[in-house]
């Protein structure tokens, strides 16, 4: 048996390509190679004054990073409830006028009661004004939390 795994010589590839190294021979008969991963060595050395960030505050969920963490998820729970709060209104709003406003109960236009257009037209504007207001306002959020992260070091450490 020439060519084979215990031969010692390299195996020709399926395609006529040029000869596989021994121990790839096992590969042109359809094996696989393990795979490897390729890691950086930890370093046990301290890290200098100063490289101490909010990205380890963050790993570590130390309670300064939780702080800060509450302390987005909070503003933008408060954001979602305002912006709710306010989509909420208007669509009050727009109930209170047809039961108050008797008129606009009765007012059709092109045989469509008005208060069918307006809820069923004129609210998907006012949905899309509040959508894009809410993300406006969120991303404002999170960009001002990256702001206050970024050049963040231990109190008390070099700059």
């Amino acid at each position: 048996m020439s060519g084979g795994p215990d031969s010692g010589e390299a195996a020709p590839l399926p395609d006529g390509g040029a000869p596989l190294p021994d121990g790839d021979a096992g590969l042109a008969s359809g094996g696989f190679r393990q795979r490897v991963r390729v890691v950086a060595p930890r370093s046990a050395a301290p890290q200098p004054p100063g490289a101490y960030t909010f990205s380890h505050e963050l790993a570590e969920q130390s309670e300064i990073g939780e702080l800060f963490v509450r302390s987005l998820v909070r503003s933008q729970l408060r954001l979602a409830v305002v912006v709710a709060a306010g989509f909420g209104l208007i669509l009050l709003g727009v109930a209170v006028l047809i039961a108050l406003v008797p008129v606009t109960a009765t007012l059709t236009i092109a045989t469509i009661p008005l208060p069918w257009l307006l809820l069923g037209i004129g609210i998907y504007p006012v949905i899309l004004a509040c959508a894009a207001l809410y993300n406006r306002a969120a991303a404002r959020n999170e960009r001002k939390f990256r702001d206050l992260t970024a050049d963040w070091t231990e109190p008390g450490a070099k700059q």
